[in-house]
């Protein structure tokens, strides 16, 4: 199927394969295989990050370069494989890049699930250069779907239908550094379905070598009462993205709000001591590229405690995603030599660390 712009969604058939092992080169470690498929193929007009979205069992595969005929010539480019519903790359204006959707287990052709592609480029965030903040009223008329679980991070209760995180819905979204360690609250008045979702770190961008490090800091949702409400500890000189959502099944297709409020930052005992949302000290962090395995190891200040540990590639795509308390081992047998980033995440810290990974 050749795409005939950006951003595209479509349901795919699956209803026949034509790529496999046979024609097809391997692509991260990954082969096609006979199962039912579906490709397209996809010829961006500008440069920049790409969002790739799918549901279904599936695998899938990105090529730089175009089919020959009924097979993926050796030449073309292994761009990523996912199983994890999404998928990002950094698109070069008139490149081809050929993408494979092919179900993981055979459950009957026509099973392959949904696909979405957003535009080119991430949308403009709206600086937040000052708090207390204010605005409103306003709509979702210029909102862009180009956000979603997983491309951040799961954020808010389990179920309805902004279920564990960010949708495929139009977004709006701010930024803003904070000026100082101590609490703040984000307010959404709407009477229309939404959700808002507060996140720290960076958002990322494969194209510029930013890694995206987001932790979710709460979410609310306008379904139940007109005002979602997030309060949140904050530490100084750290970046914190506010994002406003259309709910999936929103009756209104222009939802709207009446205002977004961001507290100025205030003290309070919730931010501070033992109490909940204490913000702990960094612990050191030791990463040993060791033969076929990387190893991990907390020093100090947060041993014993569960951490997030990401790992991402040189281009920026993810490449491994689990748990620690005091140290990890992480097969690397299957990495290709390159320079990786190890990204460990506590209860209010962040830590990455640069390895050079030689086979």
């Amino acid at each position: 199927i050749s795409v005939p712009a950006l951003p595209y969604s479509h349901n795919p058939t699956c209803d026949g394969s034509i790529f496999d092992n046979t024609n097809s080169p391997s692509c991260q470690q990954y082969s096609l295989t006979s199962q039912a498929e579906e490709s397209y193929l996809i010829t961006p007009t500008q440069a920049g990050e790409v969002n790739v979205y799918f549901s279904g069992n599936v695998t899938a595969v990105l090529y730089q370069g175009a089919p020959s005929g009924c097979e993926i010539p050796p030449t073309a480019a292994c761009v990523d494989t996912s199983t994890t519903g999404s998928l990002s790359f950094c698109a070069q204006a008139g490149q081809d890049y050929t993408l494979v959707i092919e179900e993981r287990i055979s459950s009957g052709w026509g099973q392959c699930g949904t696909i979405e592609i957003t535009q080119v480029g991430a949308p403009t965030l709206t600086p937040i250069v000052a708090l207390p903040h204010s605005e409103g009223p306003g709509n979702m008329t210029n909102a862009i779907d180009f956000y979603r679980t997983p491309r951040v991070p799961a954020c808010g209760q389990m179920g309805g239908p902004m279920g564990g995180g960010m949708t495929a819905a139009p977004e709006k979204g701010w930024v803003f550094t904070a000026p100082a360690d101590g609490e703040i609250t984000v307010t959404l008045t709407s009477n229309d379905l939404m959700a808002l979702f507060v996140y720290e770190g960076e958002i990322g961008n494969p194209c510029n070598g930013t890694l995206p490090v987001l932790e979710c800091k709460g979410m609310g949702r306008t379904d139940f009462a007109p005002n979602a409400t997030v309060t949140l500890c904050v530490t100084a000189n750290t970046k914190y993205y506010i994002f406003i959502e259309s709910g999936l099944f929103n009756p209104n297709p222009n939802p709207s709000y009446s205002s977004l409020l961001v507290s100025s930052v205030s003290s309070s005992p919730n931010c501070s001591g033992t109490s909940l949302g204490k913000r702990h000290d960094k612990p050191q962090i030791e990463v040993q590229a060791q033969q076929s395995h990387l190893l991990i190891r907390c020093l100090n200040g947060g041993a014993g405690n569960l951490s997030k540990v990401s790992l991402y590639d040189g281009s920026g795509r993810l490449v491994y995603t689990g748990e620690m308390r005091d140290e990890l081992r992480i097969d690397g047998s299957s990495w290709s030599s390159g320079l990786y980033h190890v990204v460990v995440q506590g209860e209010g810290w962040s830590i990455s660390r640069p390895i050079l990974w030689e086979r």
